[in-house]
């Protein structure tokens, strides 16, 4: 089945990006990736621990239609960010206008650093709470000089 592009009618083209294939329009170098080409796109920045979520936020309707079915797509801010993606709501697959598949990738390795911070905050705090939230050194001087 030939696929055309949403944008501008263009025949799409087998490409890779980052090893995973999908369709590209040779004249605005958007993208279709179904949906196991989309997760396999997310994989290649981050692990599936990362991956989990939501990833469509502010739904809408789009003025794209799907190359695969015909039906109009559905935009969305992809993981709530400021990057419009538009997706098949018979899950065909994703719209990815020229440039986003590499934003793509930037948010899941951001997402990565996020949930390493997390832990590592949820780790300090448990650690505290076990130490009863007790002062700090410094904070206990102070107290003692400041007669509290």
């Amino acid at each position: 089945m030939t696929l055309t592009c949403p944008r501008d009618g263009a025949q799409l083209q087998a490409a890779t990006d980052h090893a995973v294939p999908y369709q590209r329009c040779p004249t605005c170098k958007g993208g279709w990736f179904d949906l196991h080409e989309f997760e396999e796109l997310e994989a290649t920045a981050a692990d599936s621990d990362a991956i989990a979520g939501t990833i469509e936020y502010a739904e809408r309707e789009s003025t794209l239609k799907c190359p695969s079915c015909g039906k109009p797509l559905a935009a969305f801010d992809y993981r709530g960010e400021n990057l419009e993606l538009d997706a098949c709501d018979a899950e065909h697959g994703f719209w990815l206008d020229a440039g986003a598949a590499e934003r793509v990738r930037v948010r899941m390795r951001e997402r990565v650093q996020d949930l390493k911070r997390a832990a590592t905050a949820e780790r300090s705090w448990n650690a505290e709470r076990a130490r009863g939230f007790q002062r700090t050194l410094i904070e206990r001087l102070r107290n003692i000089f400041s007669g509290k």
